[in-house]
């Protein structure tokens, strides 16, 4: 077989370059997982708008059809360690028998080098599209789709969700880096940076001043373009085992895995969660490396909270840092709840409402003590010890909070009481707090002052960007972020064990090719979850009420319950 492979490689020297390679596949699709993904592909409204806008000509559907060509990116988007190549979408259709491409509906698909041409063509259409986009009217409902990359990406990755599983479900976010396959002539240096500046500017510095990398022009954002993948721009990474901290150039792919939501809580202590659910890719868009990130997620997360599986977001300083009219406001007006970790600018005290003080986004009385309001979250470094008794601290500061009261849904002021009137603060000023559990803390108050509070405080909706429903810091915090550890085991797969997101990924410099791509890939990504899923299930059904069968104890004792008891005689078993 490997002499007929190195003969016929041979042959083909002659042949143009996109003939040469072997375009056989030597493995054969199983029945269950064609079928599969056969339903994935006719499930999703992708394939018939994309189909009508088309108009193809029957014979040309019967050579290769749109449905056939998604079908392929599917099955190739399951295979571990796979590569989103074209070559690759043409030994999968290859690999089909006359069955299932009649079921495809291209009965006349012929196993020659013609067919790398022909999806080439095709996939080179969807995709012109898919940049241009259009407006799509359902004859059935009369809704009007925005159809474009982004709407295929997101219909490509629903499509291998069942999406049963995960309403009332929390969504944690992250980025992570996607290198182009285009060559940089030069080292490009951080100061080119764009972290979210106004465009022109990265740093406070010029993106002209100190360039080291060659310049071929500037793109419609204002950024300099190193590369001649004109789309891709210079975005910083952060550290990996494999290699250090830096710029680099390329996109930005940002994904939010499904987690289980926070349920109740009381703020400080505990944090109750809903059921457990797979941790699907639910939400994902590649954008230009150093793009705004809340500007590239926050619709995002808007539209699953509308479908019903965003009920909280989770998300790390790369998102949160970003101003608040990006990010922190248009989640609060949804109703959608953050859990995050605030950045060391973001924490201590700030300006207060009043006589109420700000800390770390939470409302707190001005009978908090001095020792409790700078205090700082453990680092990595911290033992079990010392994140103990720093929560501790957090867990003592937390009695002093203000309490939520009311909250106007017209407007979206929210009213809040002080710890002393709401009873987790006992003072002598006020007889009726000293009715509470003596655990409270007893404060007194200053020299002068004659009340504890001035009463109810009404909070506009911008007034509180950092606020959560746990309390920094606490119990209850603890619990509620380390949900975020899923989407760093999501991120993991996705550079390492299932695929492996770096420059050889794809091998085009169209963003609207890579974001199709990527899609089919995720959506493979989903199928892999789902597949833990299941078996976990079956495992934890076949445990529950089920006892534990041990043979027959022999040669010494037997079981409690078969010793004689006192005053009768032992007996061996054996």
């Amino acid at each position: 077989m490997r002499e007929k492979q190195r003969l016929a490689d041979r042959a083909r020297r002659e042949l143009p370059r996109q003939h040469r390679v072997s375009l056989i596949e030597e493995t054969s699709v199983s029945t269950a997982l064609f079928d599969s993904a056969l339903a994935d592909a006719r499930g999703t409204r992708a394939t018939r708008i994309i189909d009508d806008k088309l108009g193809r000509r029957r014979d040309a559907t019967a050579r290769l059809s749109v449905l056939g060509l998604f079908v392929a990116m599917s099955l190739h988007g399951r295979e571990r360690h796979h590569r989103m190549h074209a070559v690759e979408w043409v030994r999968k259709l290859n690999s089909l028998n006359n069955h299932q491409l009649r079921q495809l509906g291209m009965p006349q698909w012929k196993r020659d080098s013609g067919g790398y041409d022909r999806v080439w063509r095709l996939h080179d259409r969807i995709c012109k599209l898919l940049a241009t986009g259009w407006d799509h009217v359902d004859a059935g409902t009369g809704e009007i789709l925005e159809i474009n990359s982004d709407w295929f990406m997101s219909e490509t990755i629903l499509s291998s969700v069942p999406l049963d599983l995960i309403q009332g479900a929390a969504i944690a976010i992250d980025g992570t880096d996607l290198p182009t396959h285009a060559v940089v002539a030069f080292d490009v240096k951080d100061e080119h940076v764009d972290r979210g500046g106004t465009p022109g500017e990265s740093n406070g510095k010029s993106i002209e001043s100190g360039a080291k990398a060659k310049v071929y022009g500037v793109g419609p954002d204002g950024r300099p373009i190193f590369t001649k993948d004109f789309d891709a721009r210079a975005g910083h990474r952060s550290a990996v085992n494999s290699r250090r901290a830096g710029p680099y150039i390329g996109r930005e792919l940002h994904i939010g895995a499904t987690v289980p939501a926070l349920t109740s809580t009381d703020g400080v202590t505990y944090a109750n969660f809903g059921p457990a659910v797979p941790s699907f890719v639910v939400v994902a868009r590649a954008t230009p490396a150093g793009t705004h990130r809340g500007n590239a997620v926050t619709d995002l997360l808007l539209g699953a909270s509308e479908a019903g599986y965003c009920a909280e977001v989770l998300a790390d300083g790369g998102y949160t840092l970003m101003r608040a009219e990006t990010f922190h406001f248009p989640l609060q007006a949804a109703g959608v709840g953050l859990t995050m970790r605030p950045a060391s600018h973001q924490v201590g005290e700030k300006a207060g409402l009043g006589r109420a003080i700000v800390v770390d986004g939470q409302i707190f009385s001005d009978l908090l003590p001095q020792e409790l309001r700078d205090l700082r979250l453990p680092d990595r470094s911290s033992t079990q010890l010392q994140i103990a008794e720093v929560t501790a601290k957090y867990n003592r500061r937390a009695a002093f909070r203000y309490g939520h009261h009311q909250t106007s849904v017209e407007t979206g002021v929210t009213r809040w009481m002080c710890p002393v009137h709401r009873g987790t603060v006992r003072c002598r000023a006020n007889a009726r707090s000293m009715r509470n559990s003596k655990s409270a803390p007893l404060v007194a108050l200053a020299e002068g002052v004659s009340t504890c509070c001035d009463g109810v405080v009404s909070v506009g909706a911008d007034q509180l960007p950092l606020r959560q429903r746990t309390i920094v810091g606490t119990t209850a915090w603890h619990a509620a972020f380390a949900r975020r550890n899923l989407i760093e085991t999501v991120n993991s797969e996705l550079k390492d064990t299932f695929v492996r997101l770096d420059a050889g990924f794809v091998r085009t410099f169209n963003s609207t090719k890579i974001s199709m791509a990527l899609a089919f890939t995720l959506a493979g990504y989903n199928h892999r979850a789902l597949s833990r899923w299941n078996k976990d299930q079956e495992l934890r059904a076949l445990d529950v009420g089920q006892p534990k069968k041990r043979k027959p104890r022999t040669g010494r004792l037997a079981r409690w319950e078969d010793i004689g008891q006192p005053g009768t005689s032992r007996r061996r078993t054996g």
